[in-house]
């Protein structure tokens, strides 16, 4: 009788899987040493507008001649979280974005900030974890977290594309009424948090949201804070997010009150 391991493998030996699984991170491992990876720092970087040995792919070339002080970890020597960030993004989008590269600089800091969202979001549901996010990076005219967050919320089904297009423009008719009194909630603690109340808190318990959610969505809000603004205090460049439409890329970059396009460190 076949055991467990084999009946979870159609037949295949347990061996023969993880050969297949070892392959598989070493080829991730080879393209992380690859062309798409060829880009340490600005000065380090020949950056061509053609293809050819040294190209670096467009979005890539254009965040580094936007620059950044900071110097990321070289691709050829990442290991051990550096890899896993810089795999993960070329698994899901075929290049590192450099918001990526920027906080791998301290990878023991983004392994404890993937840490707190995975305590955070059980509670409160991935609907209610992507509003209190959203919320906040537009507050702060976080361009890489609406992006990023934008995309993540159309692809989960939590907004459509009207709804979202809708949303950065200051109509959050998109998302269910308990949603938008946590949109208003993570605004008001971007954007003015000495000034709350009980109030405040009082909004999303009216709403529903039990003791434990409340804390959830202020610490989703809040954390969201730290990693915004560290993108922007550090003037990362924003790099253009495949697969979303143009159109709502624009309408998520341009705040509502001027129409103007923000810069990375606005």
């Amino acid at each position: 009788m076949a055991d467990a391991t084999t009946a979870i493998t159609g037949g295949i030996r347990l061996e023969q899987v993880q050969g297949v699984r070892e392959r598989q991170r070493r080829e991730r491992r080879f393209l992380l040493h690859g062309v798409l990876l060829r880009f340490r720092h600005p000065s380090m970087v020949r950056l061509s507008g053609g293809g050819g040995a040294g190209a670096l792919p467009r979005r890539v070339a254009a965040a580094y001649r936007a620059g950044m002080i900071i110097t990321p970890p070289d691709p050829n020597a990442a290991e051990g979280h550096v890899a896993e960030m810089y795999a993960d993004d070329i698994d899901d989008d075929g290049f590192v974005f450099v918001h990526t590269q920027a906080m791998a600089v301290n990878p023991e800091a983004h392994a404890a900030f993937e840490n707190l969202i995975r305590a955070i979001v059980p509670s409160i549901g991935l609907r209610v974890y992507e509003a209190a996010t959203l919320g906040a990076a537009r507050a702060l005219g976080s361009t890489h977290c609406l992006l990023a967050h934008g995309r993540k919320s159309l692809r989960a089904g939590i907004v459509d594309e009207a709804g979202l297009t809708a949303f950065a423009q200051g109509d959050d008719s998109g998302f269910a009424p308990a949603e938008r009194v946590v949109i208003d909630y993570a605004a008001r603690l971007s954007t003015d948090p000495a000034s709350m109340t009980d109030d405040d808190a009082r909004s999303l318990r009216d709403a529903g949201y039990s003791d434990r959610q409340i804390v959830d969505i202020t610490l989703a809000a809040s954390a969201r804070n730290y990693f915004s603004r560290a993108l922007l205090a550090l003037a990362v460049p924003v790099d253009e997010v495949p697969g979303l439409d143009p159109a709502i890329a624009a309408a998520l970059t341009r705040p509502a009150s001027d129409g103007a396009l923000p810069t990375a460190d606005r």
